[in-house]
């Protein structure tokens, strides 16, 4: 049996307004040892500004969101 465990990161709390920033999971065996491992990030919505807070808490830089 495989499990997996996935975390997001987001510009804030907000379902409605606030976007996905970074997509990880991990595919495990039973005994939790790794098998597969997924890291995606996306590129923020050129016409949102997120909170300041949430990237600063998340380690995330700006510049980094908006890169093509």
């Amino acid at each position: 049996m495989a499990l997996i465990f996935y975390d997001t990161e987001t510009t804030g709390t907000e379902t409605f307004y606030d976007q996905i920033l970074q997509f990880a999971a991990i595919k495990t065996d039973a005994d939790l040892n790794e098998l597969d491992r997924l890291t995606i990030r996306c590129r923020l919505s050129p016409y949102y500004v997120p909170a300041p807070g949430a990237l600063r808490l998340r380690g995330i830089y700006l510049a980094k969101l908006t890169a093509p």
